[in-house]
């Protein structure tokens, strides 16, 4: 898929641009499916180190938002996702680089009719975030939310 200068620059003025079908439906199925199995404890790719491999347990709780960073080593469809050449190429050229990265993915899933995070549970995913972040790094966000993806579940995951 193709950005328009249009959309790089409207990203640039607002920090966000909707790409309407960046994703198609059968894809975006498939990203529900792995976001369950991750949740479930169940992966079907896990690139971790094998001394490392043990159950990851979501931060957060079902009657709000749940988060899992860097869910794409546990999951083969996430890892598609996270190193899709053509969403990467979107990526670069809104965030004006020749290239990019991956430092860390989230995983967040905010059930249908959840309540909003409170300002502790906010402060904490962020200190969280803050100490699992690498350092020295530069970063750009790139957010893809499935949210108004058209399903019948109305779900809410960011990836």
């Amino acid at each position: 898929m193709q950005i328009t200068d249009q959309e790089v620059a409207q990203f640039a003025s607002d920090g966000f641009v909707i790409l309407p079908g960046v994703l198609d439906q059968a894809r975006i199925e498939r990203l529900h499916a792995a976001m369950d199995r991750v949740y479930a404890g169940t992966y079907t790719a896990d690139r971790r180190p094998p001394r490392l491999r043990k159950e990851v347990h979501p931060f957060g709780d079902t009657s709000s938002v749940r988060w899992i960073l860097n869910a794409r080593v546990l999951d083969e469809e996430l890892w598609r996702l996270a190193t899709d050449p053509g969403l990467g190429e979107i990526a670069a050229r809104l965030l004006g680089s020749p290239s990019v990265s991956i430092v860390e993915d989230q995983l967040l899933d905010q059930p249908t009719g959840g309540r909003p995070m409170t300002l502790a549970e906010q402060a904490a995913l962020e200190e969280k975030k803050r100490l699992l972040r690498l350092r020295g790094s530069a970063t750009g966000n790139a957010n893809i939310n499935l949210a108004n993806s058209g399903t019948s579940s109305g779900r809410g995951q960011q990836i």
